[in-house]
């Protein structure tokens, strides 16, 4: 063979992949790569490529294998254990989560390449292959046992059998729940939901759903605009359980409601934490004595306030600012699909 595709790069894995993830940084850093701030590389974890970028606050997990010739993988992205991507072109938006056992492998051609933007989310045992790039749109989701092909071929062309390599374009905002197939060429439009279950070798429109076999398209009646009353019971009812959330975790809660914000107060031991829901910004908020680790505006965008503080916006799903609290808390709030680009 002229070219040798190792796939599972054994030496890599043995010289340095079991060392600690700040011997591997140091190493990589040598090598070239570009390491963000509190990067983390599990045991058993290498990364392989020529021009390779991780920013800051990465975690990839046990047993991982990335190969590629360009790599980037943004702020806050988690890959899971036991992951193994391989494509020659590889790009993961900030916050993105890639849970265990994802397999992102296949026929290597000069243009195979796996983008996924921002705030995407791919689960467990899933089958990508990036022979043609596969383009996953921000705040999407691929489920569990999915696979997504953008080649089909094993019977010979020359006896009149069908050969297809061609891309997979999936847009923004799109659920593709377990057990769904995408064949080769297949372009998914923004804001579609698609059945489980289901084998789609056709494009969907944006704004569409997707389910059934022989596969039926029906306009997204899911999605639509809400009335201010129905969103603000939707929201009160999901800051209720997050505090029983919380208190089934042994904090204490004190909630104090006055008549245009609601103060949460969270307690373990000695360490309090405060969330502080407001309709709009007004100084007052930002000079009271408490400091909070949490500001949500209801009706006003995301605007810098002093360090040590997290603002989250429900008005333009915006955050700026990192704390404890308010991380714990966008991350419950996705688990209603409600996600936030960060600022900075």
């Amino acid at each position: 063979m002229l070219i040798k595709n190792y796939r599972i790069p054994i030496k890599q894995i043995v010289f340095y992949g079991l060392f600690p993830s700040f011997i591997k940084k140091f190493i990589y850093r040598f090598k070239g790569y570009k390491i963000g701030n509190k990067v983390k590389i599990g045991l058993g974890s290498i990364i392989q490529g020529e021009n390779v970028t991780i920013a800051d606050h990465a975690t990839i997990g046990f047993a991982t294998v990335i190969k590629g010739k360009n790599i980037n993988i943004g702020r806050y992205v988690t890959i899971a254990s036991m992951v193994f991507i391989d494509s020659e072109h590889i790009s993961i938006g900030e916050d993105t989560r890639i849970r265990e056992q994802v397999y992102a492998g296949g026929l290597s051609l000069p243009d195979s390449a796996l983008h996924i933007g921002k705030r995407c989310l791919i689960m467990q045992n899933t089958f990508l292959n990036p022979t043609k790039p596969i383009t996953l749109g921000d705040d999407s989701a691929i489920g569990g046992n999915c696979s997504l092909f953008t080649h089909s071929s094993w019977l010979s062309t020359l006896e009149g059998y069908p050969v297809k390599f061609e891309p997979i374009t999936i847009g923004k905002k799109v659920w593709i729940p377990w057990n769904t197939f995408i064949t080769a060429g297949v372009t998914i439009g923004d804001n579609v939901i698609i059945g489980p279950g289901n084998v789609i070798s056709r494009d969907i429109p944006s704004d569409s759903m997707a389910n059934g076999n022989p596969l039926k398209i029906y306009p997204n009646i899911m999605k639509r605009a809400l009335p201010v009353e129905k969103r603000e019971i939707i929201l009160n009812k999901i800051i209720d359980a997050f505090c029983k959330y919380l208190e089934y975790h042994d904090y204490a809660i004190k909630r104090d409601n006055g008549t245009n914000a609601e103060v949460i107060k969270i307690s373990k031991g000695r360490k309090n934490y405060y969330i502080l829901i407001t309709d709009i910004f007004n100084k007052e908020n930002s000079i009271k004595k408490i400091k909070y680790d949490l500001i949500l505006f209801k009706d006003s965008p995301a605007e810098q306030n002093e360090q040590g503080r997290m603002i989250v916006s429900l008005f333009d799903l915006k955050r700026i600012g990192s704390t404890d609290t308010g991380e714990e808390f966008v991350r419950y709030f996705s688990r209603y699909g409600i996600r936030f680009e960060r600022l900075n």
